[in-house]
């Protein structure tokens, strides 16, 4: 049962449902709609609460990784990834949205996939463009 809900919020993700949304809707509004379930409110100092089930988000980014690949896992999340940066750029560090942003960040980092080793996660942050800023140098 669960399997079959991470299958069908990856879809929904991804914009497959369009009746749902809109009739001008691409994958990117299924993004927004990710962003608004994990409390990621760009504008809103206060921290929303994230609605989706415990270890969904997990599952979510195995299964896209896994079964969608690295082309479509990087369309979903590269603008969770600016959304979330974004967010964190607009608070405090003192304040509880700065927390769950933390939080939100060390969850997606943590997820490892078991059959190749790796952080999908990780691997989508320090292959974006804005991971590496060019007056580094490779200093």
């Amino acid at each position: 049962c669960r399997s079959v809900l991470v299958s069908h919020v990856s879809l929904l993700i991804q914009g497959c449902f369009r009746y749902l949304l809109s009739e001008e809707t691409d994958s990117q509004q299924g993004v927004e709609l990710l962003a608004d379930f994990l409390g990621l409110s760009v504008g809103d100092k206060t921290a929303s609460i994230p609605m989706l089930p415990s270890g969904l988000l997990p599952e979510l980014i195995l299964h896209v990784f896994q079964e969608e690949g690295m082309k479509v896992f990087t369309r979903i999340f590269v603008p969770l990834l600016e959304k979330l940066s974004h967010s964190v750029r607009q608070s405090d560090l003192v304040n509880k949205q700065y927390q769950h942003l933390f939080m939100l960040m060390n969850d997606l980092c943590d997820v490892t996939d078991s059959a190749s080793k790796t952080k999908p996660f990780c691997k989508l942050v320090t292959s974006h463009s804005n991971f590496f800023k060019k007056e580094w140098n490779g200093r």
